[in-house]
């Protein structure tokens, strides 16, 4: 269970950063 919960969380983690690195990008193309 343990590992199970750890794997989400990994995935969440990824796709928050994810969607922030892709807003960062956006905005440095936008100036």
């Amino acid at each position: 269970m343990e590992l199970f919960l750890a794997f989400i969380g990994g995935l969440l983690l990824g796709a928050v950063l994810g969607i922030i690195l892709m807003c960062l990008l956006q905005i440095n193309r936008k100036k």
